[in-house]
């Protein structure tokens, strides 16, 4: 997202609980991060799409999240996994860079 009180792009991932009503965090590395891809289909835990907005997202029937595309310094044609189990991010394709 981007946070506009101090113009900076964010990368974080939160969980909700909806029984004790807290937000916990989950994973990400920073302000105005770019991404590091890494090799396609694999987790670590170096791997992150970095700081985006207007991108498009879902969740799958596995809880994995799934996100592609978005804005950062230019447009993303990119498409990557989140594992809620093991709070890591996989690059699954796509341009890494579409200028």
């Amino acid at each position: 997202g981007f946070n506009t009180t101090s113009d900076v792009y964010l990368d974080d991932v939160w969980s909700y609980n909806t029984t004790s009503l807290e937000w916990t965090w989950q994973a990400g590395f920073g302000n105005n991060s770019s991404p590091n891809y890494g090799s396609k289909n694999v987790e670590t835990a170096d791997a992150s799409p970095g700081c985006r907005v207007s991108y498009a997202g879902c969740i799958d029937k596995n809880d994995q999240i799934w996100i592609f595309g978005g804005y950062f310094n230019d447009y993303m044609g990119d498409l990557w996994r989140f594992n809620t189990k093991t709070k890591q991010w996989a690059w699954m394709g796509g341009v890494q860079d579409l200028t």
